[in-house]
């Protein structure tokens, strides 16, 4: 039988002789061979848990993980570790969704505070219950719209996004709320209402139709919290004028 002494394992393996010893007073490797003297000695097969050990802790596993499965009686070793590694891809992807879920969320009060110049715990606790509520998200869409309109829909810019279309219509709507007690008709404003109508016609692929349907559904009762942040009914109703008066302009032409 072929002995490696704890010495030349530790330089084969780069895992210090420390580790080696650690590892033997938990149980998760001992030497198969010790000397009278107190040395210890490691077969060819405790060189490859060891490779196996130190494989799977790169991976993420623990070490009362690998032991559990290097212990394990029932089954042979290949089907031990597809089911351990399957059970650290499922750790893996919930600790994915969850950190996917904060950034959203982070992003949303980053956008929240562009828009509106404050953060408002109200806000935040308004788009944790969305977070939480995206089967009712999905249930609204199936509800109101077809197939090929939810598609659009689900691309539609959002707070908890960070891409350049997002970005374009925070810009749009803030300067919209900054300005909302000006004329519609004033030039500043109207350049603004066109640029509502350009994005609309792009996000939305130039169905108007569509359009429509989809401000109207969001568009708030008076007094009504906003269905989707930053459209608010003011804001909504404000928006509806310095359009409409801008579409009209546009006609006369």
């Amino acid at each position: 039988m072929n002995k490696y002494s704890i010495g030349e394992i530790s330089k084969e393996t780069n895992v210090t002789t420390r580790t080696l010893r650690y590892y033997e007073e938990i149980g998760l490797l001992k030497p198969s061979y010790v000397a009278e003297s107190g040395y210890r000695y490691y077969s060819k097969d405790d060189v490859i848990t060891l490779q196996q050990i130190t494989t799977f802790k790169k991976l993420g596993f623990k070490l009362s993980e690998i032991k559990k499965v290097l212990k394990e009686e029932k089954g042979n070793s290949e089907e031990r570790w597809k089911s351990a590694i399957q059970n650290e891809i499922q750790t893996i992807q919930a600790e994915v969704k969850r950190l996917q879920d904060l950034e959203k969320l982070l992003y949303t009060a980053f956008h929240s505070i562009e828009l509106t110049g404050e953060l408002k715990t109200e806000d935040l606790m308004l788009f944790i219950k969305s977070v939480q509520g995206i089967e009712q998200r999905e249930n609204f869409r199936q509800k109101y719209f077809t197939e090929e309109e939810q598609k659009v829909i689900e691309d539609l810019p959002t707070l908890e996004e960070n891409n350049e279309r997002t970005k374009e219509w925070l810009q749009v709507l803030r300067a919209i709320r900054q300005r909302i007690n000006e004329p519609v008709d004033s030039p500043e404003i109207q350049k603004l209402a066109e640029r509502v109508v350009a994005f609309s016609m792009h996000v939305f692929h130039e169905d108007e139709q569509l359009i429509n349907k989809y401000w109207d559904l969001i568009k708030p009762e008076e007094g009504e919290i906003a269905k989707v942040y930053g459209l608010d009914s003011e804001t909504m109703k404000y928006i509806d004028e310095m359009v409409e008066y801008y579409l009209k302009k546009e006609e006369d032409k």
